[in-house]
């Protein structure tokens, strides 16, 4: 079983180009600062991703990756947005929410914790920071105490960025916090079979772990 304080699944749909321009270039970046802290899941054809990825996809799958990757490019934007639709109905995630991030703690739990992006692609590396740096400090929380600790480190961070009118006004289910702590229809490691090809072996693993 994978072990880390966080799991994050990062979702947006076809019109999110900033969104998905930014992870092409700069998620490696992203998977290495975030260390042992999260793990990050993402669906996505690579074929655009820059050599961070690449490299990093290298080590995972070793003697394996190019076959995989071959598989992987054959994935289109419909391929894609069909699964993320599928994940947001389970995950009872209004598309409308897109894009944003889901953390989770377990993945055997229903519960988790929805962060949106930031609405200007120029705020985007200050933005991840301040997330990360939340992650960082919610992960020395006990176990079955990190979302909640993790929600109340994002506090702050939501009132700078909401005082700035820096991010993406969201629907009422957002309530104070800029984020919700809820509870998915299944078990998280019921839902990835759908998610990304680019992790299915691990996503296996998981599921004859859980």
């Amino acid at each position: 079983m994978l072990e880390y304080p966080f799991f994050a699944f990062f979702l947006h749909n076809e019109d999110d180009t900033d969104v998905a321009e930014y992870l092409s270039q700069k998620g490696a970046q992203l998977d290495a600062l975030t260390g042992k802290d999260v793990h990050i899941f993402l669906y996505e054809n690579p074929s655009k991703w820059d050599e961070g990825w690449k490299a990093n996809l290298k080590k995972r799958y070793g003697s394996e990756f190019d076959k995989k990757f071959a598989e992987w490019e054959k994935e289109t934007d419909y391929t894609r947005n069909e699964k993320i639709q599928i994940l947001t109905r389970r995950l009872d995630v209004p598309y409308n929410h897109l894009p944003c991030m889901i953390f989770i703690e377990d993945l055997n739990s229903k519960d988790f914790l929805r962060i949106p992006f930031v609405a200007k692609k120029e705020y985007f590396k200050d933005y991840f920071r301040d997330i990360l740096t939340c992650i960082q400090k919610a992960g020395k929380a006990p176990r079955g105490e990190r979302l909640n600790t993790m929600k109340s480190e994002w506090h702050l961070y939501w009132v700078k960025w909401i005082a700035s009118e820096k991010i993406k006004e969201y629907a009422k289910e957002f309530k104070e916090w800029g984020s919700i702590i809820a509870e998915a229809k299944d078990t998280f490691v019921n839902i990835l079979d759908i998610f990304s090809p680019l992790v299915k072996g691990v996503f296996t693993a998981l599921k004859a772990a859980a």
